[in-house]
């Protein structure tokens, strides 16, 4: 994708919320981190399932350590699952500025926000 002239790879991951991620799960994550690293800047968009905006969740910290490894920030601030909690996210580089994010309520069905943009 161009915007401004600049290239952005956008890079759609979807972690089941039926099925607890397994370190299977996070080790794709990083391998995948580790080749677009190459091309940023990047974005990662939509939902991963994890309950970031729980800080005892293990899963969440696993999650973070992985964007803190590769210098990314989590730009979703609120609730994006009908019933609470930040499922859905958009991670970005760190040092991207001028980002926002516009989080659109999510409804019973979909179970998930209906939309998120920047």
């Amino acid at each position: 994708m161009t915007i401004d002239n600049s290239t952005l790879v956008v890079i759609g991951v979807y972690q089941p919320g039926s099925v607890k991620p397994t370190s299977q799960f996070f080790d794709d994550l990083t391998t995948v981190l580790e080749f677009v690293a190459l091309l940023l800047p990047f974005r990662h968009q939509r939902d991963f399932n994890i309950h970031v905006e729980d800080p005892l969740d293990a899963d969440a910290a696993n999650l973070a350590d992985i964007f803190e490894m590769f210098d990314l920030a989590q730009r979703v601030d609120g609730t994006t699952h009908y019933c609470g909690g930040t499922l859905d996210l958009v991670v970005t580089p760190d040092d991207m500025s001028n980002v926002s994010v516009t989080v659109h309520p999510p409804r019973v069905i979909p179970d998930h926000a209906s939309g998120i943009t920047l």
